[in-house]
């Protein structure tokens, strides 16, 4: 991975072949995972947030549907012991994930014997075939910095947490969604590549935490015409819709455009 002052460049080797291409880009955007190839020309200081979890997964195919077990809805039993998310995937299909504690042997759940025991409540050994049954572990953990230069990284790769209820991947289509639209605008001749990044810097930051029924209401009472969301913590804001929180961040990034910020 190189950069210069107009361009970024990657190489890439074809492992099965032993050959090297070249490509080369305005901007490169490593959305590459937890093991973020890109990660390491970005930065060197990841945080861990001490989140580490280790799921037990098991995925099963009913020979019949459970009558106890809703067919289109998923739960989370808060158990002390394991406490388990169940969630039903493509018909017929079930998935199963137990939390583990730090003293529990991978290999000893994954055994079908121990996924008898776990799901006994449920099914019995007989009214299933099991699909999978893997432990996984998750971190939580943040780069210290998203971009350098040319380079970004987004999703799991600038940072990562356990994948409740899909927000893992919801914040990094959140990412791909933020990138997008500014990418765009640079690469088009819109807008500068560097042209706000002060004043973006001395703003001060607005958490939004209200139900989305009263973001306008919030907004009009502070004067504001949008709320910035701080993108390095677990923060969110909840609107009356994409469109909307895109169009008002339009709006100030135009704003900003030429402004001159004071601390």
């Amino acid at each position: 991975m190189d950069q210069t002052a107009d361009h970024a460049t990657v190489r890439i080797g074809d492992r099965a072949t032993g050959g090297t291409r070249t490509l080369q880009a305005a901007y490169i955007v490593g959305a590459d995972g937890a093991g973020s190839f890109l990660r390491p020309y970005v930065t060197d200081d990841v945080e861990d947030l001490h989140g580490t979890q280790r799921l037990l997964i098991v995925d099963i195919h009913p020979f019949a549907h459970p009558a106890e077990l809703p067919a289109t809805n998923g739960f989370i039993v808060c158990e002390a012991d394991k406490p388990v998310t169940y969630c039903p995937i493509f018909p017929p299909k079930l998935r199963f994930e137990f939390m583990l504690g730090d003293g529990d042997d991978a290999e000893e759940y994954e055994r079908p014997t121990t996924v008898y025991r776990l799901l006994s409540r449920w099914l019995a050994p007989g009214d299933y075939r099991m699909q999978r049954t893997d432990v996984y572990e998750w971190h939580a953990r943040l780069a210290g910095r998203w971009r350098n230069g040319r380079l970004f990284i987004a999703g799991d790769a600038a940072h990562e947490m356990p994948p409740m209820l899909g927000q893992g991947m919801c914040s990094g289509l959140r990412d791909a969604a933020n990138l997008a639209w500014k990418l765009a605008r640079v690469v088009t001749g819109r807008s500068g590549p560097d042209r706000t990044r002060g004043a973006w810097a001395d703003l001060d930051v607005a958490v939004v935490t209200l139900p989305s029924p009263h973001l306008a209401a919030w907004l009009r009472d502070h004067e504001a015409d949008a709320a910035i969301i701080r993108p390095d913590r677990y923060t969110y804001a909840l609107t009356r819709g994409s469109a909307a929180l895109d169009a008002a961040t339009l709006a100030l990034h135009e704003r900003l455009a030429g402004a001159e910020v004071s601390a």
